[in-house]
């Protein structure tokens, strides 16, 4: 779990980087109706980064309970399918993403791939073990444990910006949602 916490943390950064400057600053992602169903993914995904950051770190699961673990990460990774195949159209009117916007994602789909690899595969042997879940402490330094205290922050932070403007964004197109005639009542 060590070098899933490492790379997640590294993660983290470059993710903090693509939501502020490439969502948030250059594309304004939360402002744009056609962008509402990406932001979702984005909250969500946001969300999942706070989890990872402490069932990393605090969560310690074997026998059935390890379960946990892959089902975090297929959950993840159906979000990142979903956000890949929304953001063509979500972003058509931007002429698609940014050329380093791109790469930033390939590398953070690369980066997730590892986490979830080191992950599972630092944990497996506890599948074999009897059933429990409990808190524990990774043995890091103390500095990173609050340094993944505050990434799970930021997370959640992210998480409530991105989802706000998806409610928001949902509640503005329902009121300017054309009006359909109903039957008249007999």
């Amino acid at each position: 779990m060590i070098v899933a916490f490492y790379v997640l943390s590294l993660a983290g950064a470059f993710g903090a980087f693509d939501v502020f400057y490439y969502h948030i600053y250059r594309a304004r992602l939360w402002t744009r109706p056609q962008s509402v169903y990406e932001n979702m993914t984005h909250a969500i995904r946001a969300l999942l980064f706070a989890v990872f950051f402490i069932l990393i770190v605090h969560v310690e699961a074997r026998g059935s309970w390890w379960l946990l673990y892959p089902a975090i990460c297929a959950v993840e990774m159906t979000n990142s399918f979903v956000d890949c195949a929304l953001e063509k159209s979500s972003r058509l009117d931007l002429g698609g993403l940014d050329a380093g916007e791109y790469l930033l994602h390939v590398l953070l789909s690369i980066m997730m791939g590892a986490i979830v690899t080191a992950m599972l595969m630092s944990t497996y042997p506890s599948y074999a073990e009897p059933s429990y879940i409990g808190l524990r402490t990774l043995d890091i330094p103390p500095i990173m444990i609050y340094g993944s205290y505050l990434g799970a922050v930021m997370a959640v932070g992210f998480f409530f910006f991105e989802g706000s403007g998806v409610l928001r964004m949902l509640a503005k197109m329902k009121r300017t949602a054309p009006l359909t005639a109903s039957a008249p009542a007999r």
